[in-house]
């Protein structure tokens, strides 16, 4: 796996986050507000991680692990893609195969996939999934229908959904149980892909079934990522079996004298970065945001006073050194613009 530099300042704010202490370049800002909202800042930086803001940082956060858990995929060798396109638009029915249109000819009322084809991608993109996968063995994932929709194959068809929360009140519903919000948060996708496919069936389908039906031939994983470093319960499940895929592929070649011995590094190694990188992108989601702290209005214009009148004292200084210098040559003559100094004005 590809490893990157981590930073002093990265260090310190992973420490603290996890930790749950100050962060220790929020000192000092505290009681400052954020965003539209006024929202007001903490040591601890939770509105900051929390808050919509401008910038794209929380996508960012959760490419970065989804790209993670992709990679893993592909080191175990076994069939897999991200980003998903296409997956359930080519079982919403298709009016221009069966010469089905509403109205005349020159003005007919798009329906099914002529219809889906008109909304916007973005507002299509909650039906595309993170991961898809194929040929690992968990439970609920009974096989799926070939690349060509014909019979079925022997293959354990999976769908990835990652997600990652930022701070928020989801970690206030239930403060005291150890991953409860990330639990909760995983618990909510495999409902909220089925109402998606059941809502595209109703639309473009006439209220048929062959985009739920299809979701259905799959299991769909949910990969829920918190801002402590924990994740859900299905996230170790994925591990554990993709660990054992790779060890399978590697332990002769690595020299590991059992199979066994190469999972449990592989396993302790995996955890252990994508821990380290689920937690450092926690933290530059907040470093990246720093410029999303109001200032101190009063304190600024109190410095601007003092900076202003240091200016100026420098630069009577410097005309009294000139004066001084052509009070030696008469002939000559030199004349500075010097504004009066009133210290009382600039405090």
């Amino acid at each position: 796996m590809k490893r990157g530099a981590l930073f002093d300042l990265e260090l310190r704010t992973m420490t603290a986050i996890w930790l749950g202490l100050e962060i220790p370049i929020l000192k000092g800002m505290e009681g400052r507000k954020l965003g539209k909202k006024k929202l007001i800042l903490t040591a601890h930086g939770l509105q900051l991680l929390s808050m919509n803001c401008v910038g794209d940082h929380w996508r960012i956060r959760h490419d970065e692990l989804k790209n993670y858990l992709f990679l893993l995929l592909k080191r175990a060798k076994v069939e897999c893609t991200v980003e998903v396109y296409n997956e359930f638009s080519r079982f919403i029915k298709d009016p221009e195969q069966n010469n089905e249109h509403v109205g005349n000819a020159n003005n007919a009322t798009p329906i099914g996939l002529t219809k889906w084809k008109t909304i916007p991608r973005q507002n299509r993109q909650g039906m595309v999934p993170d991961l898809r996968f194929y040929g690992l063995k968990f439970k609920g994932a009974l096989g799926s229908k070939n690349e060509n929709n014909q019979g079925t194959t022997d293959r354990c068809a999976c769908l990835g959904e990652v997600k990652t929360i930022n701070g928020g009140q989801q970690y206030e519903k239930d403060p005291n149980t150890h991953r409860a919000a990330i639990e909760a948060r995983a618990k909510k996708i495999p409902g909220e892909y089925e109402k998606k496919a059941t809502k595209i069936d109703n639309e473009y389908n006439d209220g048929g079934t062959r985009v739920l039906d299809h979701l259905r031939s799959f299991r769909t994983m949910s990969f829920c990522f918190g801002s402590y470093d924990e994740w859900n319960e299905e996230v170790d499940e994925f591990l554990e079996v993709v660990c054992r895929k790779i060890a399978q592929k590697e332990w002769m070649e690595s020299g590991y004298l059992t199979e066994n011995d190469c999972y449990s590094v592989v396993k302790s190694n995996v955890t252990s970065e994508l821990g380290c990188l689920s937690l450092r992108t926690a933290a530059n989601v907040l470093l990246k945001r720093l410029s999303n702290i109001s200032s101190d209005t009063s304190k600024s214009a109190k410095r601007e006073k003092r900076e202003t009148y240091n200016y100026h004292l420098r630069n009577e200084e410097r005309a009294e050194m000139i004066r001084n210098q052509n009070s030696q040559h008469p002939d000559g003559e030199v004349y500075i613009d010097c504004h009066p100094l009133n210290e009382k004005n600039y405090n």
